[in-house]
This record gives C-alpha cells, structure tokens and sequence, in this order.
C-alpha cells in the first residue's frame, strides 16, 4: 500500500504540473507559444508574445499548481493515519513537490517542452515554507526591479537573471531562519529546497550565457 500511495502521489503531482496555462493562452490567440519568442511554456513567454497581461495570469496559475500538489500530498498520509510529522509522510510531500515543477519543465502533454520552474517552485514552497517563499519572493521583485531600472535589459529580459539571484538566495534564507536545515526534521524538506533551486538555475542558463557574452564591436 505505502508504494503505491508514494507512486501515485507522485504521478498525480507531475500530471498536474504537466498542465501548461501558457500552452492554453496561446492556444486562445491562435498559436504555440513554443514555435515563438524564447520557445518556453512559462509567464515570461507568455507575456512576451501575448502582451503583458498574460504574466500575473499565466504565474499566478502556475503557482496555484504547485500549492494544489502539496495540499494534494498532505490528504494523502491520512489514508494511513500518518502524522504529517513522520517520514513517509515528509517523503511524501517531498516526491510530489518535484514531480509538480518537473511536470511544468517537461510537461507530459507539450512533448517535454515547459516553463522554467518558477512560479510552480514558488507554489511548491509557498506551501511547505512560506515565510522562506516570501522573503524570496521579494528577493527576487528587489532584483528584478533593480535589473530592469539600473541597466538595459528590458523587463522581460530581467526576469531570468532576477530568477537565478532568488534561486542562490533560497537556501541561503531557509538555512538562516532554521537553527538545524539538515537536521532528522529538516533534511527532506532541506534537501528539496536545493534541488529546487538548482532546476531553476539550470533552466536559466541559456539566459546567463547571453548576459555574460562579451559585447561585440561594430
């Protein structure tokens, strides 16, 4: 039963993160936002193509993904009077919280080809770690805002690069509001938070490639 609960509760979490609102603006206007811009199923494309409307639409979906896969894996220990406390328990939590924002970068229906894992990383930890998810969050609108208003990149062009500052900052903040992280507790939960940040990064990279291209002269 317990393998079967884990599986389950992973798959449901990654088909729900495998459904692309991105995908369906598009669709709305008559196109696939993969054949345009930067190719990528997110918010950020999103606004690019469809105009700006479509980002707080498009994110704040993609966050609510996340939120419903951990809310969605914390009934699941009750089918076996299991406290949220204990290890399958956190295991649990923890396998559907990657799945979702793996099934929103390589999304099961859009051949593998999703978003960058931000807004339904930010659901994810939203969910398990809000007061972290928060302060990150404003990491990442400071830096964001910074970017945009102090150099020439463009809104849009901001985004990426503002995603990764935040994603170096998360551990970083969970670690110091947590006396033990990687403590028996924490460590799952921990752990998740890296990897989480480490997708983010790396579905960026293309992103910093660009920036830190030397310029080139006329």
């Amino acid at each position: 039963m317990i393998p079967v609960l884990l599986v389950g509760s992973t798959l449901a979490a990654y088909l729900i993160g495998s459904i692309s609102f991105a995908w369906m603006a598009g669709r709305l206007h008559g196109t696939d936002l993969r054949q345009h811009g930067s190719g990528n199923l997110g918010a950020t494309n999103a606004a690019r193509v469809l105009g700006g409307i479509w980002f707080p639409i498009v994110f704040s979906l993609d966050v609510l993904k996340g939120v419903a896969a951990v809310v969605l894996a914390r009934l699941a220990p009750g089918w076996l009077d299991l406290t949220l406390e204990t290890t399958l328990a956190q295991a649990l939590l923890m396998s559907a919280a990657i799945a979702v924002v793996l099934g929103h970068v390589y999304p099961l229906y859009h051949q593998l080809r999703g978003g960058k894992a931000v807004a339904t990383s930010l659901g994810v930890l939203a969910s398990l770690v809000p007061l972290a998810a928060g302060l990150t969050l404003a990491v990442w609108l400071v830096l964001w805002c910074a970017l945009w208003g102090l150099t020439r990149l463009r809104r849009s062009e901001a985004v990426g690069p503002a995603s990764v500052g935040a994603a170096v900052a998360l551990p970083i903040i969970h670690h110091l509001l947590n006396d033990a992280p990687w403590g028996a507790e924490m460590r799952l939960i921990s752990g998740t938070i890296v990897a989480l940040a480490l997708l983010v990064i790396w579905r960026h990279r293309d992103n910093l490639r660009r920036l830190l291209r030397p310029p080139t002269t006329p």
